[in-house]
């Protein structure tokens, strides 16, 4: 159905989403997205790298001191939230920034360890038709 209504025959569609799991099954099925590749968040050098450009982008002053600390606070956030990230501290300066860094995390629910945990635990009974 998908095809025929957007014409999309012989055509390659792309979608990213933040997680995967939880696209309804009927979708992930072949003839819908027949392949899923995961790109991880970025490693810590490259989450520095890209803090570095937005501080550069929205003219921020960070100190290296301040790079390698919000570096260290944004394990496992992608681009989008790393710009967040350095917008915030611009905003509400440095002295302030982690209070919103676990506001993100937590309004989000990615971060969020054991809910990681047991989606890949339902994921793997999923693949290995256990219950």
């Amino acid at each position: 159905k998908m095809n025929r209504e957007c014409g999309l025959t012989n055509k390659l569609f792309i979608a990213t989403v933040n997680n995967f799991k939880k696209i309804p099954k009927a979708l992930r099925r072949p003839g819908r997205f027949d392949q899923a590749i995961y790109f991880p968040p970025p490693d810590q050098e490259n989450r520095k790298k890209i803090i570095v450009v937005h501080a550069k982008q929205f003219g921020v002053d960070l100190s290296e001191r301040d790079v390698d600390l919000l570096t260290a606070m944004t394990e496992g956030m992608t681009g989008a939230y790393l710009r967040e990230v350095v917008r915030r501290a611009f905003v509400v300066g440095m002295e302030s920034i982690s209070a919103h860094i676990d506001e993100m995390k937590s309004i989000s629910g990615l971060f969020d360890k054991n809910n990681e945990d047991d989606e890949e635990e339902e994921e793997e009974k999923e693949v290995n038709g256990r219950d």
